[in-house]
């Protein structure tokens, strides 16, 4: 954003700091919160959230739908 708006770019750079910060304290709270699930035999709705299974450790066992 800040090549086509050069005049704020200062304002998306410091927003874009805010929002990872953010989102890296989230992600903490999560990985913590859900760290005694790692493992777990999960049935997903489709295997497009193959990547949250991957990332928390979940174990997909199964699919509601075969086809996202």
């Amino acid at each position: 954003m800040g090549e086509l708006d050069p005049d704020h770019a200062d304002a998306y750079n410091e927003n874009l700091k805010t929002f990872l910060k953010h989102l890296n304290g989230t992600r903490k709270k999560l990985e913590k919160k859900l760290k005694d699930q790692r493992g777990t035999a999960i049935v997903s709705y489709h295997r497009s959230f193959v990547y949250l299974s991957d990332w928390l450790g979940l174990n997909e066992v199964g699919y509601l739908e075969p086809k996202p």
